[in-house]
């Protein structure tokens, strides 16, 4: 029940945080033609749909994008993703009517949005890297440890005791001496068999 209570404040904070964050970039987007000449936005409405096409424009094409274009960014040391996003910023801008923007523009807007979007959620203290999926591995890893220091007897090379699982190896001492094997695939194929 608690890790439901915990996902649950969890979920409530992230949208939160998501709705500020939103906020702040419309602000940051009815600010931009103060702070660069070829940006000019029209209505303040304006803010809200390039914000509102951004994220869904983000939320759709950025997986491909980071699939395809990884080795890119980390050549690039993020500056490429940058760019990315100041593209998908000025595609995004470009097609409303009122909204007359350059290259230029579209770069500072995604760079402020960027910077406001990165403290936000550090201030929030939101760590996406800490999803399900993560927290699920994390868990098979300490089942995995734990299982390693219960000392499993084993069949193949005679009797022998798990002393440790860790990446991807499974460490067996028989005696005095102590042999590796590649795990779960020992296991798995087994070569070597729990009692």
């Amino acid at each position: 029940m608690e890790n439901t209570n915990y996902s649950n404040v969890n979920k409530a904070k992230i949208i939160l945080t998501s709705i500020i964050t939103g906020i702040i970039n419309i602000l940051i987007v009815i600010a931009m033609p103060m702070l660069s000449a070829d940006f000019v936005l029209g209505p303040w409405t304006n803010a809200i749909i390039i914000i509102v096409l951004l994220t869904v424009a983000n939320t759709i094409l950025w997986p491909i994008f980071t699939k395809i274009l990884m080795r890119f960014f980390i050549i690039t040391f993020g500056i490429g993703a940058l760019l990315l996003n100041g593209l998908m910023f000025y595609g995004v801008a470009y097609y409303l009517p009122e909204v007359k923007i350059g290259i230029g523009g579209a770069l500072i807007a995604t760079l402020f949005i960027n910077i406001a979007t990165t403290l936000i959620f550090n201030i929030a203290n939101i760590d996406f890297y800490n999803s399900y999926i993560i927290k699920k591995l994390s868990k098979k890893v300490k089942n995995k440890k734990r299982a390693a220091s219960r000392s499993q007897p084993l069949k193949s090379f005679g009797e022998g005791v798990i002393t440790m699982i860790k990446d991807g190896r499974l460490f067996v001492r028989f005696g005095k001496a102590e042999k590796m094997f590649q795990y779960p695939s020992a296991i798995d194929s087994g070569f070597i068999k729990l009692l």
